[in-house]
């Protein structure tokens, strides 16, 4: 693993409600429409908060960006990897660096929307202290039709595999204290939702729609999301 700094202007010390973790690479249009939503979100609900940037080293120079967020809003925290690893283990690098009730972990492309992390905290609450991770369900058709139909037989198959929901995306909600276990997972597993499954944690998702991506392309060719199914199934 790459080592990290983390560093924020001054960024919480203490445990927070939210934090909501955010691999970035190749996103800089998007990371302040990210940031406003984000906090538009969570200030209505009136949850403290911290916006965990994950820089992994981004060919963009994001961290720019990164940096005057912070150092507008200490709730803005950056971790910077002194090295590229990949959004799966970017994901896992962020998780390390919170102290929170709840931890969100969505993409920095807004194809997933903001505004369903309340969707997300309410079905978590709703469901008892026995549910400890609540996955958006991908809805809509938000990429070409070959991605699309991939994904969703990539995501049936895992379903199948590690027992958690079929429409299960990246994007989703985790209570504070099941972290430990999940950090302490010594697994090669390429991907955050599969440690839920590989740990057994009970989850269940509930419908997002997701958007089309307006800006860029994603990091994820064909031939990387093979890869990455191929080592699903191989630590099966």
């Amino acid at each position: 693993m790459s080592s990290a700094q983390r560093c924020g202007f001054g960024a919480r010390t203490t445990p927070v409600d939210v934090a909501v973790v955010t691999p970035v690479y190749r996103n800089r249009a998007t990371l302040p429409s990210l940031y406003a939503r984000v906090g538009s979100v969570l200030d209505q609900l009136g949850k403290s908060w911290n916006l965990v940037f994950v820089n992994d080293v981004c060919p963009q120079r994001s961290i720019e960006v990164m940096r005057a967020l912070a150092q507008d809003d200490p709730r803005v925290v950056i971790v910077d990897l002194d090295q590229n690893v990949g959004q799966a283990r970017a994901v896992l690098e962020g998780l390390r660096h919170v102290r929170a009730r709840y931890v969100v972990i969505m993409d920095a492309d807004l194809q997933d929307p903001p505004e369903a992390i309340a969707k997300l905290l309410v079905a978590l609450d709703a469901n008892g202290p026995r549910c400890k991770v609540v996955f958006a369900g991908h809805r809509g058709r938000y990429e070409p039709w070959l991605r699309w139909v991939t994904g969703r037989v990539f995501r049936t198959l895992r379903g199948w595999l590690f027992g958690i929901p079929r429409d299960a995306g990246s994007f989703g909600i985790i209570c504070g204290d099941a972290l430990p276990a999940l950090l302490s997972l010594s697994a090669p597993l390429p991907h955050w939702p599969l440690l839920v499954g590989w740990l057994k944690l009970p989850s269940r998702s509930v419908p997002v729609r997701r958007h089309q991506r307006h800006q860029g392309e994603s990091a994820y060719s064909h031939r990387k999301r093979l890869r990455v199914a191929a080592e699903t199934f191989r630590t099966w």
